[in-house]
């Protein structure tokens, strides 16, 4: 990996590395000439990518240390608080979600139409299979058959509930 960061950091980076970047020239080509074989030495390019291991090494050591002092001066002023997973309750998150589908379902509604009609007569469908059958071992591949049944409808309702993409 050459770097990996910010864009506003990336001009400032290779310039450090004596790859200014040349007025009035792209930017994405004039990166990708500095690393590229046919346009520079492979010492060169060796140089940059052992800089930027070096580099972020740096960092991350840098990062850990300020992390572990965070954590030191946490312990020392006896305030370690716990986080919380979420910011909102579960309640509120599932009344998001409820809010969230139904001004989903105004925009489509024939779809919603459509996805009731199916789980609706999906489940006439069971239960009528599973209706009367006798709870015996020998017919115990009926109820492995239906619960594969019930397995599908359920995967193949959640498929259709995931955005689509546009293009």
């Amino acid at each position: 990996m050459v770097y990996f960061g910010p864009v506003s950091q990336m001009q400032k980076y290779f310039a450090d590395l004596g790859k200014p970047l040349p007025s009035n020239c792209n930017p994405a080509d004039h990166y990708v000439d500095c690393v590229n074989a046919d346009f520079g030495g492979l010492e060169d390019i060796e140089r940059i990518i052992n800089n930027w291991g070096q580099h972020r090494n740096k960092e991350l050591e840098d990062e850990v240390t300020f992390l572990e002092e965070k954590f030191a001066q946490a312990h020392r002023d006896k305030e370690v608080v716990k986080a919380k997973a979420y910011q909102t309750g579960f309640f509120l998150q599932t009344l998001w979600l409820i809010a969230r589908n139904f001004a989903t379902a105004k925009q489509d509604p024939l779809a919603y139409m459509i996805r009731i009609v199916m789980i609706t007569l999906g489940g006439v469908l069971i239960g009528s299979l599973w209706y009367k059958l006798p709870n015996t071992t020998e017919r115990a591949s009926d109820y492995y058959g239906i619960a594969f049944y019930v397995a599908l409808i359920n995967i193949f309702t959640a498929l259709n509930s995931l955005p689509q993409r546009t293009y």
